[in-house]
């Protein structure tokens, strides 16, 4: 919404790559501690043909943590900060490929993480009625909203409930854990609008299983969390007991939410620790490898005539702001955001208009007796688990963010409307949602058939 200046680095924002080869077929994963993977997965792509012409670089499957304090290369990063990062990511999964090593075994299983909790409480009667609404064509809450009070006499429950499923495959050499994906659905904002770089939570996650297991890779998955986050918000003050007694923690300045980063990280070391001692009973050699990229013709999300007067009002009322821009540059950001947008919206409209479809890509993955299956979208957890429920696989790990973050809400949370489940937030509605489970189910059902 505005543009947020570093005050320095809080702790170290990474990207781990894992290279998997059959010698039939491989793919490349690629974790990034950033907001979304889009304009990073282009820019290196490009660097990569560059460098090495022929390289299947739709082999490289990105994604990334959604964290809100890290850098996201686009338009506001600087040159220097964005070719400094191009050139090293692409040096380094160039080297991870060349460097790749035989005799690699691997063990996948699941533990449990009570981490990602529903954000979108719903209501009973229709916010846009209540006195001095703010309605407008950026937030359009209905019957839900996130992040809203549940302390309200026509608070009618939370949306959808919290999935608290790790799935995790390690990986070893030679015997010796090596590193491991872990998969959570949950994005990294337990510290949301902190004015410092950091990692989040899986900061704190990588130190903790290091701790245990020594200096080992931690690659991050964000599955579908579109309407998770850490925050609690029912018992948020039982929870705050919790935390202050299990982590006391003294923190001066910069300000932030350690506490519920350590509550998460130890979560996930717990389950990453206790899933291992199964797990690696039974290791697995030589996985058959099949990898399919999808190229998917989606249904556009539908901005109706109401919205599109409203946005068209939105631009009218911004361009009035502008004349007189505010002296605050926050301020000047927020209303340069509004109106792009609302020309955003616009452009849907139009392109709904034309019967243009939205066009968006998906990797499908066979490893062995799993699977992978991942998206551009902030994915609600109901599209999920119908892959999971109908995959051939014995565990399917679903992953968001693989390019260009845009929401794509359930059913129910589209009809409630609200921020995360309104035109302007999502470029694909519900149908286009089924779209992309056939399309991925489907997938997974021919790769495990062949």
């Amino acid at each position: 919404m505005y543009k947020r200046i570093s005050k320095g680095i809080l702790d170290p924002t990474t990207a781990t790559i894992l290279v998997v080869d059959s010698n039939e077929d491989f793919v490349i994963f690629i974790s990034l501690d950033s907001i979304a993977a889009g304009s990073i997965k282009t820019y290196v792509n490009r660097k990569i043909r560059q460098l090495r012409p022929g390289f299947p670089t739709g082999k490289l499957l990105y994604s990334a943590t959604h964290a809100h304090t890290a850098i996201n290369v686009d338009a506001k990063a600087s040159k220097e900060y964005t070719n400094w990062l191009v050139d090293t990511l692409t040096n380094k999964i160039l080297e991870t490929y060349d460097n790749r090593k035989e005799g690699a075994t691997f063990a996948y299983g699941y533990g449990y993480a009570r981490i990602g909790l529903c954000r979108r409480p719903t209501y009973f009667d229709d916010l846009r009625l209540r006195k001095n609404a703010r309605n407008n064509a950026l937030s359009v809450d209905k019957h839900a909203k996130m992040h809203g009070n549940t302390n309200d006499p026509q608070f009618a429950g939370i949306e959808s409930g919290a999935d608290s499923i790790v799935n995790l495959l390690y990986v070893f050499q030679d015997g010796k854990l090596t590193g491991a994906i872990v998969n959570i659905p949950c994005p990294a904002q337990a510290t949301d609008g902190l004015l410092y770089l950091s990692a989040d939570f899986w900061h704190e996650t990588r130190q903790l299983i290091r701790k245990e297991h020594g200096d080992i890779f931690i690659l991050p998955q964000c599955a579908a969390a579109g309407e998770l986050v850490t925050r609690d918000l029912i018992n948020g003050r039982l929870v705050a007991t919790r935390r202050k007694s299990l982590f006391e923690v003294n923190v001066s300045e910069p300000k932030y939410n350690k506490a519920a980063r350590l509550d998460a990280a130890t979560q996930i070391a717990f389950a990453f620790n206790d899933t291992l001692k199964w797990a690696r009973l039974e290791p697995i050699r030589d996985p058959v490898i099949k990898h399919v990229t999808l190229e998917l013709k989606l249904k556009p999300v539908h901005v109706d005539e109401e919205l599109l007067n409203l946005a068209k009002k939105e631009i009218v009322d911004c361009n009035k702001l502008l004349e007189n821009p505010p002296k605050d540059q926050k301020q000047a950001d927020i209303i340069a955001s509004r109106l792009g947008r609302a020309r955003t919206l616009i452009r849907k409209a139009e392109n709904e208009a034309k019967g243009i479809p939205y066009t968006t890509y998906a990797n499908v993955l066979r490893f062995g007796d799993i699977a992978f299956a991942s998206n551009q979208f902030e994915l609600y957890g109901e599209y999920q688990f119908q892959i999971q429920a109908q995959s051939p696989a014995i565990q399917t790990f679903v992953v968001q963010l693989s390019e260009h973050g845009t929401y794509l809400p359930s059913p129910k949370a589209f009809n409630n409307q609200g921020y995360g489940a309104i035109p302007f937030s999502c470029s694909v509605g519900p149908e286009g949602g089924a779209q992309l489970v056939n399309a991925t189910v489907n997938a997974l059902q021919k790769l495990f058939k062949e």
